[in-house]
């Protein structure tokens, strides 16, 4: 699905401030992600690959897709920077609850009302967080959007430790993580 984004002549006296908040656009879940990694790899965009390989019955593998750079859309300097300030949000921010005991992640919390009958509810909401680990050569990056939790209302509160849980999985099923 292609994500929305007005144009600026459809642009109105408040769209830039909504805009900065997530307002008056929408990305899908895996759009998101996309920028997010390119925020944290050195700038580039790459295709996004559901699998890293398709394997017969007998586990040999029939295709192993590589990773396509579309184009790098930040420095490499940019891009150091967010992932520096993307630790400071899990380790002095709002998404303290996604930090693991033995790794060190960073990540970004996200609330948003919801738009319902055209117009923005002040009761529901979409609860995210996109974490990364290990925060000083990421590998894995993990989106997780609640829609209209039932408790707590903000990112930070309910997506984050979400986060945390899938991290620690990941962690305890990849041996490769033991070094970090």
């Amino acid at each position: 699905a292609p994500g929305k984004l007005k144009k600026p002549e459809r642009f109105t006296p408040i769209s830039k401030a909504f805009m900065a908040h997530g307002y008056e656009i929408s990305v899908t879940p895996m759009q998101l992600a996309m920028a997010y990694a390119a925020l944290i790899n050195g700038g580039n965009l790459y295709k996004p690959e559901i699998v890293e390989a398709v394997k017969d019955e007998n586990g040999k593998e029939i295709k192993v897709f590589q990773p396509m750079k579309i184009r790098q859309v930040i420095s490499k300097e940019i891009s150091d920077e967010m992932r520096k300030l993307m630790v400071g949000v899990v380790e002095n921010g709002t998404g303290v609850k996604a930090q693991l005991s033995d790794m060190r992640v960073g990540g970004k919390t996200g609330t948003s009302q919801k738009l319902i009958n055209n117009s923005y509810s002040s009761r529901y909401y979409n609860s995210s967080f996109v974490g990364f680990f290990p925060a000083a050569a990421p590998k894995y990056l993990v989106y997780v959007l609640v829609d209209s939790p039932l408790k707590g209302r903000y990112g930070g509160q309910v997506a984050a430790p979400i986060f945390r849980n899938i991290a620690e999985r990941i962690i305890k099923a990849d041996l490769s993580l033991s070094e970090f």
